[in-house]
């Protein structure tokens, strides 16, 4: 092999990644294969000369292994001697790719102590030290302005970082440990290990972002979209390997075994995990925020995967996952039967409604499942929007008294009463007042139909606390009863077709019983 071949060599190899700074990936596998615990990398800027520092505590070099191992690309223009550069030889040519003015190396190993000098030009000088070196010390040397030094700083903790987040010794960058944990973001998560190949993958309840990581001993090979839908997971396996370039995986038969694990863990560990989560939770419902929350991210993966895998409907039509207000979970089986009988409704938990509704099924967290059932060309009612029921006062405010009496003599044959009708899921909620015939829950279609009579002229007139128009009259009341009166029936019967004649004669009315008329 000619001396220009050598160096065509060589060169391709210093370019052989598509990022300049990958390098630092190959240090660091090279000092974890080297036997060392930790790993520390850290950079310096001064007097217009930017430092990487990679420092680890391995194994270190002798000379023999620096001349025949390290730097045979250096100096080598025999084929055969080419094959027989160790691979931390062609992974730490790499370095060259960000062009360095000098690179130093600092290492030790049966007692002797090298420091090797690598020159722009691919020269070396190899020196002996005097003073111990434990392991290997790597320094290279730029020239670079003050904002150059500041962006290959960023990218040199950037890329430490995406290269060696899972490996299994602290790699420090300015004495910080960026490992990550070797986890998924994930409600329902499952894990797999045996020898040499661990896993983690967990469902994702947004479409777009799970994602798709690939390692060997913790290095990154790849991470990317994952190709499994609404699955996110990592792989490390010692087995897998990347192409030279770093830039693909190698889908070798270590490669198709890991994707079979992947297939079994979509099809039947993770469902299996998702409605053990669902069916938990169905039994003894979390009502906290947080519990909500989580419940909330489970509902929308299931939802997800129905509306994407029409075979994945059959995994739970008969799996217990939507909790009661009884207590006992049920199933969407039981649902669909009980929905065809008008017998089912979602609530908000509103017990004062839900004790006067016999022999009715009511689900809670109805924000929750509301997506998945309409799927299911089903749509659950709301309890607290089909029926309208005031919810008590723990005390009735002082002003009520002196309105009620007015009001009562105007309408002596109506009971008034004040409650109020801002529960949650209300639809009656902006009504200033509901009249009832007994006391207890109306239809909200009955309301409906007859939302044009006047509430006071019911046999129970109820007026909501919630609203501003109650609370304004009963401040009223505290001075002028006959006056707040007035208003209010005015206000209520105005949008009923209030005629001038009764507005006139509701105020002649009013003032003489004020003047004692």
């Amino acid at each position: 092999m000619s001396a220009l071949h050598t160096d065509s060599v060589l060169q391709e190899l210093i370019n052989q990644f598509s990022d300049p700074m990958a390098f630092l990936r190959e240090l660091i596998q090279n000092a974890i294969d080297a036997g060392s615990q930790e790993v520390f990398v850290r950079t310096e800027y001064l007097d217009g000369v930017f430092k990487i520092f990679v420092e680890d505590f391995g194994e270190g070099m002798t000379r023999d292994i620096i001349e025949n191992k390290l730097t045979r690309l250096f100096s080598s223009t025999k084929e055969d001697d080419l094959t027989q550069i160790g691979r931390f030889g062609i992974g730490f040519v790499s370095v060259f790719a960000i062009e360095p003015d000098l690179v130093v190396l600092d290492t030790g190993r049966g007692g002797e102590y090298w420091r090797v000098l690598f020159h722009p030009n691919r020269s070396y000088e190899l020196i002996r030290l005097q003073h111990p070196v434990e392991g290997t010390q790597i320094q290279l040397l730029k020239r670079v302005d003050a904002k150059a030094a500041k962006e290959m700083e960023a990218r040199v903790r950037e890329v430490t970082k995406a290269w060696c987040r899972h490996v299994a010794v602290p790699i420090y960058f300015d004495s910080e440990d960026i490992r990550d944990p070797f986890d998924v973001p994930s409600l329902v998560k499952v894990t797999y290990e045996e020898e040499g190949t661990r896993l983690v993958a967990g469902y994702d309840d947004d479409e777009y972002s799970p994602a798709a990581g690939f390692y060997n001993r913790g290095l990154t090979l790849s991470e990317a979209a994952s190709k499994i839908p609404f699955v996110t997971f990592k792989i490390d396996s010692r087995y897998l390997e990347h192409t030279l370039t770093r830039d693909q995986i190698l889908e070798d038969k270590h490669f198709h075994k890991v994707q079979a694990l992947l297939r079994d863990v979509e099809k039947k560990q993770l469902p299996a995990q998702l409605f053990a989560r669902l069916e938990a939770f169905a039994r003894a419902p979390d009502s906290s925020p947080q519990g909500i929350k989580d419940y909330q991210s489970l509902a929308k993966i299931l939802t997800n995967l129905s509306r994407t895998f029409r075979d994945f409907w059959d995994k739970w039509d008969d799996r217990e996952i939507f909790p009661t207000r009884g207590g006992q979970p049920l199933s969407f089986s039981q649902v669909q039967k009980l929905w065809r009988r008008g017998r089912v409704y979602f609530t908000h938990g509103s017990g004062h409604i839900s004790e006067y509704v016999d022999k009715a099924e009511l689900l809670l967290h109805p924000n929750l499942f509301n997506s998945l059932f309409e799927f299911r060309k089903i749509q659950i009612p709301s309890l607290e929007a089909s029926f309208v029921f005031p919810r008590a006062l723990a005390q009735i405010p002082a002003p009520f008294s002196s309105l009620n009496t007015v009001l009562t003599q105007l309408y002596p044959k109506t009971d008034f009463r004040l409650a109020t009708f801002d529960y949650p899921g209300s639809a009656v909620v902006s009504e200033v007042a509901v009249g009832f015939k007994k006391l207890e829950p109306l239809e909200y279609t009955e309301f409906k139909k007859n939302q044009a009579q006047m509430p006071m002229e019911s046999k129970i007139c109820v007026l909501n606390l919630a609203h501003k128009v109650v609370q304004d009259t009963l401040a009223r009341a505290e001075t002028a009863p006959e006056w707040a009166a007035y208003l209010l029936v005015k206000y209520i019967g105005v949008p009923r077709g209030w005629s001038i004649k009764a507005d006139n004669e509701l105020l002649l009315t009013c003032t003489l019983k004020k003047t004692g008329g």
